[in-house]
């Protein structure tokens, strides 16, 4: 029969204390031991410094550190610079769409049936690439458009919202292109978010009414008529509106005054032009560049935290603002 040895707790024992102790004896090395700090060396050919600072500290390897600054030149305040990238139609996946896919994947409607689709009280274009400009009929409230394209053909606005009396109201643009424009994009009562606006003859946008917002939207490639001098955004004469918030867009308007100027047939005039009357407008978190003057200012305008390019004609601002703090150069992030 055979037998079966069983360890035994002296045994057992002298087994524990030899774990314990060798436990201990690497502990206690690699406390002793002293590793040397690992380092990269990287050698830039060359390289331009944005967006952080070198300081002293007698603590630090070599005595100096990198301290990153608060801002970033494509990210500002919440915001990521508006381009091709993130405004205009987009595919279910999140990618911009092609001048291929805009044509394939939208459906297509002229102006007039998007007029007579309204009238009969539908709310909401999603996914439709529209010839033409579109009149609104009276009472045509609250309607969204979303991801599309107008190719408003040489016609004055893309959206009319103001034939009969009241003008109709709270329209909604959001992930748009809005392109070949007699007189400007949009006129009066809507909001607007990441839309691309070019291939304008005159302007970008108009405000013509209270309560308008334009947000993370790219207008470029303006003031293609003759004679123009393109605004991105311009009020009415002697105008009254109240609550224009203006926040994270790109006037992307570089005059051909400069190196970077689109040419002929494009001219810019500012990405905002003042106006007689009472004035309401909040700039705040924008890329602002071009123009003769790049903004015109007065009492009602607030300028805050914007990043101001440098490709304008004669200067940033003419006027003087009610409120211009916190803004900045685009290219260093150093205040203006």
């Amino acid at each position: 029969m055979a037998t079966r040895k069983v360890l035994g707790n002296n045994n057992f024992s002298g087994f524990l204390l030899f774990a314990v102790g060798f436990a201990i004896a690497g502990v206690i090395a690699l406390a002793l031991a002293r590793a040397d700090t690992i380092q990269v060396p990287i050698e830039a050919e060359s390289s331009t410094r944005q967006g952080l600072s070198i300081s002293s500290d007698a603590n630090a390897s070599g005595g100096q550190y990198v301290e990153f600054d608060e801002y970033d030149a494509e990210t500002w305040y919440g915001y990521e610079k508006p381009g091709p990238h993130n405004t205009g139609p987009r595919n279910k996946n999140g990618s911009a769409m092609t001048e291929a896919e805009k044509q394939s994947k939208l459906t297509h409607m002229t102006g007039s049936e998007v007029k007579s689709a309204m009238a009969a009280g539908q709310k909401l274009f999603e996914n439709v690439y529209i010839h033409g400009g579109i009149t609104n009929p009276e009472g045509g409230d609250n309607v969204t458009f979303r991801n599309f394209v107008i190719d408003v053909q040489g016609g004055y606005y893309a959206m009319k919202n103001c034939v009969g009396a009241p003008c109709s109201k709270n329209h909604v643009f959001e992930d748009g292109e809005i392109i070949n424009i007699g007189s400007a994009a949009l006129i009066s009562n809507y909001t607007a978010r990441r839309l691309n606006v070019h291939e304008s003859n005159s302007d970008a946008f108009k405000v013509l009414s209270d309560d308008i917002t334009i947000e993370s939207s790219w207008w470029h490639h303006l003031g293609k008529g003759e004679g123009a001098h393109a605004d991105g955004i311009q009020p009415a004469a002697n105008t009254t509106a109240k609550n224009t918030v203006v926040k994270g867009n790109f006037c992307d308007m570089p005059s051909n005054a400069t190196p970077n100027g689109y040419g002929a047939p494009y001219k810019t005039n500012r990405c905002l032009q003042g106006m007689s009357g009472t004035m309401d407008y909040l700039f705040e978190a924008n890329w602002l560049n071009g123009g003769n003057y790049t903004m015109s200012c007065g009492d009602g305008i607030r300028l805050v935290n914007n990043r101001f390019g440098r490709d304008y004609q004669y200067g940033i601002i003419t006027g003087t603002c009610e409120v211009n703090q916190g803004n900045v150069w685009d290219d260093t992030g150093e205040p203006i």
